[in-house]
């Protein structure tokens, strides 16, 4: 946010940014989304919010010229290269789309977000299953506590079940740029 921020009023006023809806981390649809938004109130920028699954779709498109996300984390390799970035559900699709396309990601995060991981694997470079191995997953069942669908359909003699997926492991591709307050 303090990256958008800080940009000009001038180039502001020439841009348009798209805010995802922040599902399934959002308490509610819209919720974080509608939150970014008001943090660029007073900022010169178009604002258009958009379903997550929208994006890959702008991106195709050639609507979207530059992905800017952010990270809960980022796994450097073992000669501190950024490897994965591990942030919102749907962030790898963002990123696979904007690569095809041939358009920079941006991962702006704070420094102390960056973890160098064991050195392991061939030449010492990280492995996703090492990421996989130290990246907690627990709270993802209660993204949706409210999602109970049990009852009714128990109620017909059928189940049904929730997977919540919170996060992407996402390899660091070409288009890939880590951004931090020290860079």
């Amino acid at each position: 946010m303090q990256l958008l921020q800080g940009v000009a009023p001038g180039i502001q006023d020439t841009c348009r940014v798209y805010v995802a809806e922040c599902r399934p981390k959002s308490p509610e649809p819209f919720r974080d989304a509608c939150d970014y938004c008001e943090a660029l109130r007073s900022t010169g920028y178009s604002i258009t919010l958009i379903p997550d699954a929208a994006a890959g779709n702008l991106v195709q498109r050639g609507e979207i010229g530059k992905v800017f996300l952010g990270a809960h984390g980022v796994f450097l390799d073992a000669r501190r290269h950024p490897r994965y970035v591990v942030n919102t559900c749907g962030s790898w699709g963002i990123i696979v789309a904007a690569e095809k396309a041939g358009i920079p990601v941006y991962v702006v995060t704070e420094a102390d977000k960056l973890e160098t991981m064991p050195k392991k694997g061939v030449d010492g470079v990280t492995s996703y299953e090492e990421v996989g191995d130290v990246t907690s997953y627990e709270q993802e069942e209660n993204i949706f506590p409210n999602v109970d669908l049990r009852s009714s359909f128990a109620a017909s003699g059928r189940s049904v079940g929730t997977l919540n997926v919170g996060y992407d492991i996402c390899e660091v591709l070409g288009n890939v740029t880590i951004v931090t307050e020290k860079n």
